[in-house]
């Protein structure tokens, strides 16, 4: 005779079972949108959080949309929806070395200055940061790099990177002489962890030689034929010559050299950085 089990609770089968959780999700998904749920809103999401991910979110789906290609929206719309944002990379947009930083506009002079002084506390004009000869020079060590997002190449650039010192530097916002990071032994020092990954990988990549554009390269594109310009340097000759005559008629050798001097001095300034000796 068969002897029966003196344990009366029932034996459960626990094995998962995929369709059994999918219907799961949705019975609460539909219970949240109904005007009378049966669960509570506490307990319902406590039992979705039990769920796994894929499934509750095609449950969502009908209800919410599509979960959003976090690749595809920018930082600000990732803050707001308490999205975490995309890995940010960064690219080189153009190069500029040395003396030619001069030649980069006033915003780019600004930043020169205030990179010296972040560098030793001393406020000097751009030029005497290019003389070789005074001390703090950054002469020959001096690189100006404009940096963009490489995954949105039609947004305007995002960092002005001014190197310095073989490993020190200052990184502004685009364009602007406010400060965002500083960087020594070429570590980024910035609160922003995204950001800062991304600018120490940037700078650590080696730059692009398509992407260096000196400020010397429209001049020689719009130089004239050899023809052209052999044609128009006779014509330069008279006027030599009666640029030297006129100290010979005249007595107004000094009075020249009192006006000419102070438009000369910011010139020769950035001529003198510009030349092998500031270089050095």
């Amino acid at each position: 005779m068969r002897k029966e089990s003196s344990d009366p609770t029932p034996r459960l089968d626990l094995a998962p079972r995929p369709e059994a959780r999918r219907l799961s999700a949705r019975e609460i998904v539909a219970s949240l949108r109904s005007e009378a749920p049966t669960l509570d809103v506490f307990e319902a999401f406590w039992e979705l959080d039990r769920l796994p991910i894929d499934e509750v979110r095609d449950a969502l789906a009908p209800w919410v949309g599509p979960d959003p290609d976090r690749h595809r929206l920018d930082a600000a719309t990732c803050v707001a929806r308490g999205i975490p944002a995309r890995p940010l990379r960064l690219r080189t947009l153009s190069t500029t070395k040395d003396a030619d930083v001069l030649d980069l506009g006033p915003v780019a002079e600004e930043q020169l200055r205030l990179a010296g002084m972040s560098w030793d506390g001393a406020d000097r004009p751009p030029e005497e940061r290019l003389d070789g000869e005074l001390g703090g020079s950054f002469a020959g060590t001096l690189e100006h790099r404009v940096l963009g997002d490489s995954d949105a190449p039609e947004e305007p650039p995002l960092f002005d990177v001014l190197l310095f010192a073989e490993d020190a530097g200052v990184v502004f916002a685009a364009g602007t002489t406010r400060i965002v990071a500083l960087i020594a032994y070429r570590k980024v020092e910035m609160r922003e962890r995204r950001a800062r990954l991304a600018l120490e990988q940037a700078i650590a990549a080696p730059t692009d030689v398509a992407a260096v554009h000196p400020v010397e390269e429209s001049c020689t594109v719009l130089a004239p034929p050899e023809g052209l310009a052999k044609k128009t340097a006779p014509k330069k000759g008279p006027a030599k010559k009666t640029a030297a005559k006129k100290p010979r008629t005249t007595n107004a050798a000094g009075k020249k050299k009192v006006k000419t001097a102070p438009e000369k001095t910011k010139a020769a300034r950035k001529n003198a950085a510009k030349s092998p000796r500031g270089a050095r």
